[in-house]
């Protein structure tokens, strides 16, 4: 349990280091991220050449999301419970702003 928390903090914190060494401070509006938990309604799991991507399908906020797995070692089956992270971020561009908004799995 412990080494799930250490990595998961390890995640939090490369995803803030790596938006804010993509942008420079002055062009991010905003940035905001919250953990939720839902049940995982299907999994797609997808080999090529021995490369691997998972990735959960879940409701949130009455959406179909599609949430990639960090750790596909320990890979969540339908009807199991998943922690993730929804991440906003408003970034500044020339013609006004884009909003971004993403998943990733907590565990």
């Amino acid at each position: 349990m412990r080494k799930i928390l250490i990595l998961n903090m390890l995640v939090l914190f490369l995803l803030s280091f790596s938006v804010s060494s993509d942008v420079s401070d002055e062009r991010v509006l905003y940035n905001k991220y919250q953990r939720y938990t839902a049940v995982i309604e299907d999994v797609i799991d997808v080999t090529d050449n021995g490369f691997r991507s998972v990735n959960y399908i879940l409701t949130w906020n009455d959406n179909k999301i599609i949430v990639p797995a960090l750790n596909w070692r320990v890979i969540k089956k339908k009807g199991d419970m998943l922690e993730f992270l929804v991440m906003w971020h408003e970034l500044k561009t020339e013609g006004g702003s884009v909003k971004n908004l993403g998943f990733t799995a907590l565990e």
